[in-house]
């Protein structure tokens, strides 16, 4: 029938000798069944393949959000924003490029925070120092009229108290752009100051410097850091009570430190209170013992945070101050 046909045979070994089993395909037919089969497997091969770009597409969008989050947050940080964040990942990976980039981001802040801070306190004693500045040539002229006048007359009480102003307000003034100055040069200051207080309070307030060795006078100290602490304890403590006042300071080595102790027998304050008092000086409604906030804040920006001051205090018994810094042994090593 003009058909071409595909032949298979077999012997049926039951039904005798020579018996051949002929089974006989139409080749169209054979080739339409296999045609059909292949289809299957296209249309399922398709499929997959439709299925695996789907899952590269969707693998390549998670890739390629990271980065575009990452682009958007570098902008951020270019354009100032330093609060932004980069969100977590399942992916271990682009999560830890995330916290990495999280964790920048704090120390950063950390960092201008600590900046604005010491601009804030540096402009803040600008401020101050040129609300309290006189003419200096016109004040040392009036101060050596006085101290001469005092020699004179053989007051030297007064010629005493005159050259110690002096030299007090000599160092504050003529030396406003030293940072740092010799321990031996802070305790003079100190002195200097402590010496007008006696003679101001007459015989009712008494002082008492020791350095338990000599050498540590060579040291360097930022400028003004121990006599504002005394200052603070002549002020607060010692004005305040009707006996007789005694501040003690004390210099000593401990191990590569050198610890200033203050010490005096005032009035004493609640410790407590006087933190709650530094947040209300920050926003501007106190000025009390800013001093002691102004140290702190320069001994933990010069130093870190490990040398900030320390304060006992017991109100009607006295206040100890303890100052800790590294021992700078040479001036060229600041």
């Amino acid at each position: 029938m003009n058909e071409t046909y595909m032949m298979t045979s077999r012997e049926v070994e039951n039904l005798g000798k020579g018996v051949r089993l002929v089974h006989l395909y139409p080749q169209s037919l054979l080739i339409k069944k296999v045609l059909e089969g292949i289809r299957t497997y296209i249309i399922l091969g398709v499929m997959l393949i439709i299925i695996c770009l789907i899952a590269a597409v969707v693998i390549s969008l998670k890739s390629t959000g990271f980065l575009n989050e990452f682009i958007h947050a570098m902008e951020s940080v270019r354009n100032r924003n330093y609060d932004i964040r980069i969100k977590e990942y399942k992916n271990a990976e682009i999560n830890s490029l995330g916290r990495a980039f999280n964790e920048m981001m704090d120390e950063l802040r950390e960092l201008i925070r600590n900046k604005y801070e010491s601009q804030i306190l540096l402009n803040e004693m600008e401020i101050r120092f040129l609300q309290h500045q006189m003419n200096p040539h016109f004040l040392f002229n009036v101060l050596l009229t006085i101290q001469i006048k005092a020699k004179r007359s053989g007051n030297e009480t007064i010629y005493k108290m005159v050259s110690k102003l002096s030299a007090l307000l000599r160092a504050s003034i003529y030396t406003n752009n030293v940072d740092r100055i010799t321990v031996g040069e802070e305790l003079e200051y100190t002195e200097f100051y402590l010496y007008l207080q006696k003679m101001r309070f007459e015989g009712r307030f008494f002082y008492k410097i020791i350095v338990e060795d000599e050498e540590l006078k060579k040291s360097i100290i930022p400028k003004f850091v121990i006599e504002p602490i005394v200052e603070n304890a002549v002020i607060h403590g010692i004005e305040n009570i009707e006996n007789e006042g005694v501040i003690r300071i004390v210099l000593k080595k401990m191990g590569t430190d050198l610890l200033v102790t203050v010490q005096d027998n005032g009035a004493g304050f609640d410790v407590k209170e006087y933190f709650n008092s530094l947040e209300q000086a920050e926003n501007g409604s106190s000025r009390e013992k800013i001093g002691l906030k102004n140290v702190d804040l320069r001994l933990r920006h010069i130093y870190g945070e490990e040398y900030r001051i320390k304060i006992k205090s017991k109100i009607n018994t006295g206040t100890t101050i303890y100052i800790k810094r590294p021992i700078e042994e040479r001036e060229e090593n600041v």
